[in-house]
């Protein structure tokens, strides 16, 4: 994408919402990231000698869309989701999740759980009968 086409936020083609982009820095997700300020590149440098090429100049159609997260305050260019997550229409490019590896519940997880849940019933009944021989 170009600053020339650039007009408004990439909308889903079947129900219209916003379509999402991810922040490569932080993986904040979402739809409301602001533009980047364009910053002119400098001048080009001289060529000291005469053989030299001059370099070469970019135009507005090289220029790059960049947007900046909210949360890590960094730029970044936006590659949008490829599945819209308001209807799950399919826009044909983009990112595509992968999706949930149920192995990632492992035995620790579980056992983790479980002492939290301990350690918050203890909790409670330590308090309980605490304010009981009140």
């Amino acid at each position: 994408m170009n600053e020339r086409i650039w007009i408004r936020w990439p909308q889903c083609a079947q129900c219209g919402w916003p379509r999402q982009t991810v922040c490569p820095t932080c993986g904040a997700a979402g739809c409301e990231f602001q533009l980047a300020e364009y910053l002119a590149p400098a001048e080009p440098v001289r060529p000291t000698r005469r053989q030299s090429t001059a370099p070469e100049e970019r135009g507005a159609e090289d220029m790059e869309i960049l947007l900046v997260c909210g949360q890590c305050d960094e730029a970044f260019a936006p590659r949008f989701y490829r599945v819209c997550a308001q209807c799950g229409h399919d826009a044909g490019d983009g990112l595509l999740l992968d999706p949930l590896d149920e192995s990632q519940i492992t035995g620790r997880v579980v056992l983790t759980l479980q002492t939290l849940i301990l350690v918050c019933l203890a909790l409670v009944l330590y308090f309980w009968m605490l304010l009981r021989h009140r």
